[in-house]
């Protein structure tokens, strides 16, 4: 048996040899012509491959869209772009979805001083069908008052470098921002209502109930959910400044006498104040007129 097929196992072999060496003979000759050949191994020309070389693409809103044509209501938030913030974002936007806004789509405005990557962007938009818009603000409304003393502003800080946060610029920036030149900036001027959020925060409750429903049924102007007492030598002046403010404005403040005023709870029993403050972290605001925000010079 082995002797009689002989003839056909050599066939079978020389056909075997014949296009292997076709094969090594048309790859070497691929190789020769295209690649360029290093100690490290092949590199392809730039233009081998014609795809783009970022699978990323995000396309940033120019405009907000609402669930309903009653109000305007939107999340805002400032990050930074770094990977830890990214996560923080993500996780906090996928609780807030499943809490409570995959029921109503209102939109997302997330402030940062810094330049997102395509990457960064498409991977928070993604988790959710409400707008997402990512908004990089200038120097005029993140970083120093122009009629800030600049010395006299790093003597503070110096001052201040045993307190938390105290030495530090950009914290100053951020502050000053979230608390109030935030509310100059021109998508926060065609809302009624916002709801800062943080990064990194999880909200543990389902929530049924609309509260920015509940805030316009009810006429309601501003929440909180955070206040504590300040760092008193961080805010020397702070006080003194609100009263003279209340003083050259008193059609817009309410008198502390005023029992459903907020007076009292800022008021020690000698009617002086007790050093407490309001969060707006987590805060929902109902926006007062563009002209009471910009008179207030501290910020």
């Amino acid at each position: 048996m082995i002797n009689s097929n002989r003839p056909v196992t050599r066939i079978v072999l020389v056909v075997i040899v014949l296009l292997t060496g076709i094969y090594l003979f048309s790859t070497s000759s691929l190789y020769k012509h295209n690649p360029k050949e290093t100690q490290k191994g092949i590199t392809w020309d730039d233009d081998y491959f014609a795809y783009s070389t970022s699978s990323w693409q995000y396309t940033n809103p120019t405009s907000l869209s609402f669930p309903h044509d009653r109000f305007k209501a939107a999340f805002v938030t400032f990050i930074k772009n770094d990977s830890a913030s990214l996560t923080k974002l993500r996780f906090t936007i996928r609780n807030l979805e499943d809490q409570f806004n995959r029921n109503h789509h209102y939109p997302y405005i997330i402030y940062t001083d810094q330049e997102l990557s395509e990457e960064y962007m498409e991977l928070v938009g993604s988790l959710t069908k409400a707008t997402v818009r990512f908004e990089q603000v200038q120097r005029d409304l993140y970083g120093y008052n122009e009629n800030t003393d600049l010395q006299l502003a790093a003597k503070a800080r110096d001052d201040l470098n045993t307190t938390m946060f105290g030495n530090s610029e950009d914290y100053r920036f951020q502050s000053r921002f979230m608390a109030g030149t935030i509310y100059r900036h021109e998508l926060m001027q065609d809302l009624d209502y916002s709801w800062r959020f943080e990064a990194g925060t999880e909200y543990l409750c389902p929530m049924d109930n609309d509260p920015f429903q509940f805030m316009f049924e009810n006429k309601k102007t501003t929440s909180f959910s955070v206040a504590l007492y300040e760092y008193r030598e961080t805010i020397p002046t702070l006080y003194q400044s609100v009263l003279d403010f209340a003083k050259e404005n008193q059609d817009w403040i309410q008198q502390s006498s005023n029992p459903e005023s907020l007076w009292h709870f800022i008021l020690d029993e000698s009617n002086q104040f007790n050093g407490c403050h309001f969060w707006n972290n987590f805060q929902m605001l109902g926006f007062i007129e563009e002209r009471n925000i910009k008179s207030f010079s501290i910020i």
